[in-house]
């Protein structure tokens, strides 16, 4: 049976199969999935664990521990919920989840979302775009806030493209868009695509005429706007703005380039610049979604011409909409790193999805069947260019990377040990082996501190990464070189002959450099994060006895 003889409910079963099937795998790969010493650690999940202590949502901004999660409190209310369904406080995962469900909730909402605006044909790839896009599934394994506010941006268009004499739904739009402002600090990002497609479902109404019913609709949100805020910052509301609208000002003029105190002794002076403006931006979205984005370019491309050719401002209003993210980000300077581009993968995929619809109405009646053979073989070339780019780079790098320590722990497992000893003093291990051992594990790894690799007489030595160019040091540190007899090893070349095993981690990964400031200034323009680096970014096991008899007096 050929796509176009499918009918959209057949279409949307099969996008939430797929969807399903996505997010139960990332759910099962995930279960186990370790800490790091990132916002879910030290406050999302703790202040959703004390949610219950607190007679408002907003008395968590007024625990020293808590008073940053200006935008977030939604994600903390979802995580609260999430600890109590599956009784888990001390885990990771209930973080995880809520954000899996927020990807599964938005593959399908966006199906619904395009099937109004385009063709059914085009509403399905425009969402299987998104499902198999591994950039959702990044933050989902870091925990982060992104996931959630593009469900609750698709959630509050969805009743607004639906909201047609409708007041409840418009309502309830609001509600949402009042749920996406308590997601995350970049909502007003977000806002861009929320306002293009008010214009683009209200236009016809924009004259005179329709002024009154205009203001009724506008009138309607805002009170399903207020409703959410007034939930999330009862019973000191000027309060809480006060406070966010300072965390939103810090956001902007605090960054890694002109606050030298939070170097570690390379970076001696401020820096009086932001990242690297557009150029960055290019170079990052051919490191993530190479694929992809240059499909956005050729879409970009192709309606401009025909913008042009037959005077149509619709395609020009598109493009606009699809740049709003990098438009935005440049002009409120906010600090240049991945999760402040997140945003724009829904205009991405906006822009592409429409392009598609174009096409179909306006060239594709007109082609010879040679023609559409050829169309439909370039266009299968996209998309197994795209599934093998992104499924590529989540496996590989993304993935692995994020789950070193489930992976360090499941091999120490399988291979009978019990024990592994762990040099002390190293800068990274908080990052590394402090949250080997899951809240969920029965069987625990008994970890025991030396001062040098030498000490150990037997078994099996982890020695975390020893590259001062890692997220966790914010780029700014030097290479570990407080065990001499490492140093000796690495300067010999002989440590390969007693490395066991290696582990892929952040400070290896050519992604999650990305998603620090001065590291992805350091890595996409100046280039001076070099292969070594990555190599001295990973885990290594190493052979405790024949270490030991290398060092021993003769």
């Amino acid at each position: 049976m050929k796509l176009n003889s499918l009918n959209p409910k057949h279409l949307f079963l099969i996008i939430i199969l797929i969807s399903f099937v996505f997010c139960s795998i990332i759910s099962f790969a995930t279960y186990y999935i370790a800490y790091w010493p990132t916002d879910s650690w030290h406050l999302y999940i703790p202040a959703a664990k004390a949610l219950k202590n607190f007679d408002f949502i907003s008395d968590m901004h007024f625990y020293n521990k808590f008073n940053s999660l200006h935008s977030k409190e939604f994600l903390v209310v979802c995580i609260s919920f999430a600890q109590k369904l599956l009784n888990d406080y001390d885990s990771l995962f209930p973080n995880i989840l809520v954000l899996i469900i927020a990807v599964f909730i938005s593959s399908i909402i966006i199906f619904l979302i395009f099937k109004s605006w385009f063709g059914k044909i085009a509403a399905f790839w425009g969402s299987f775009l998104l499902i198999s896009c591994f950039w959702p599934y990044q933050y989902v394994i870091q925990g982060a806030h992104q996931p959630l506010a593009l469900t609750n941006l698709l959630l509050a268009i969805y009743f607004l493209v639906k909201s047609k004499n409708s007041n409840i739904r418009l309502i309830l739009s609001g509600v949402f868009l009042g749920l996406l402002f308590f997601s995350s600090p970049t909502s007003i990002v977000y806002m861009a695509y929320f306002l293009g497609a008010y214009v683009f479902t209200y236009h016809d109404q924009f004259n005179r005429a329709e002024v009154r019913n205009t203001f009724i609709k506008t009138t309607l949100m805002l009170m399903g706007f207020l409703i959410i805020f007034l939930i999330f910052t009862f019973p000191r509301p000027i309060e809480i703005l006060k406070g966010y609208l300072s965390f939103i000002k810090n956001s902007q003029s605090l960054n890694d380039f002109n606050q030298p105190q939070y170097a570690f002794g390379i970076l001696e002076n401020a820096i009086s610049k932001r990242g690297a403006g557009i150029s960055w931006i290019i170079n990052y979205m051919l490191l993530i979604e190479p694929v992809l984005f240059v499909f956005f370019l050729i879409s970009i491309g192709y309606l401009l011409f025909f913008s042009f050719k037959d005077n149509n401002k619709t395609p020009l209003w598109a493009i606009l909409i699809g740049l709003s993210t990098p438009i935005i980000v440049e002009i409120s300077q906010v600090a240049q790193f991945g999760r402040n581009y997140f945003s724009w993968l829904i205009g991405i995929i906006f822009l592409i999805t429409f392009t598609i619809d174009f096409f179909l109405r306006k060239h594709w009646p007109k082609l010879t069947h040679k023609t559409k053979r050829l169309v439909l073989i370039l266009f299968s070339i996209f998309l197994t260019g795209n599934l093998w780019s992104n499924y590529s780079i989540f496996t590989n790098d993304v993935f692995p990377s994020r789950m070193a320590t489930r992976n360090i722990y499941k091999w120490l497992k399988s291979n009978n040990i019990n024990t592994i000893y762990i040099l002390k003093d190293h800068m990274y291990t908080i990052n590394t082996v402090a949250f080997l051992n899951n809240p969920k594990y029965k069987d625990k790894i008994n970890i025991v501190p030396i001062d040098s690799i030498k000490d150990a007489e037997k078994g099996f030595i982890l020695v975390a990464p020893i590259t001062g160019k890692s997220i966790w040091a914010n780029c700014q540190a030097y290479d570990f070189k407080d065990d001499p007899y490492l140093i000796q090893l690495l300067d010999s070349g002989e440590m390969p002959s007693y490395i066991v095993k290696t582990f892929k981690t952040l400070a290896s990964s050519k992604v999650w450099t990305q998603e620090e400031e001065y590291c992805a200034y350091l890595d996409l323009h100046l280039k001076q994060i070099t292969l070594l680096d990555r190599v001295k970014g990973m885990i290594f096991i190493l052979d405790a006895e024949k270490l030991h008899n290398r060092f021993k007096p003769n």
